[in-house]
């Protein structure tokens, strides 16, 4: 993204923040992009997965702690689903969508809205 000496700017591809780093932590990063997904390659590395949909939720709303969401992860199969704690998945666009859909809009953090 940018350059000063050996300092550069770049953008983490998981979660689009700018990092300042060193040139000596760099790597390149060679690949077909007919083949290569570079954001698919990031997830994986940083192990984060992307929500496909929500299928459900348990749990008390009016305890945060106890809601749970039922969660299909994009490019796994149904096999792959996973009860999530609201903790984890706050910040995601895919449970705002399902929690305004559902009725559960002060779920929501207030940066979000």
């Amino acid at each position: 993204m940018d350059k000063q000496d050996s300092i550069y700017k770049i953008e983490d591809l998981v979660n689009g923040k700018l990092i300042t780093t060193h040139i000596h932590n760099l790597r390149p990063f060679h690949f077909d992009p007919d083949r290569i997904d570079p954001v698919a390659v990031a997830q994986q590395n940083e192990q984060e997965f992307v929500i496909e949909t929500v299928l459900g939720h348990r749990g008390n709303r009016q305890r945060r702690s106890t809601m749970q969401f039922h969660i299909r992860w994009a490019g796994f199969g149904e096999d792959h689903d996973s009860w999530e704690p609201y903790k984890a998945l706050m910040h995601a666009e895919p449970l705002h969508r399902y929690l305004r859909d559902n009725k559960m809009k002060t779920l929501i953090p207030k940066d979000h809205k």
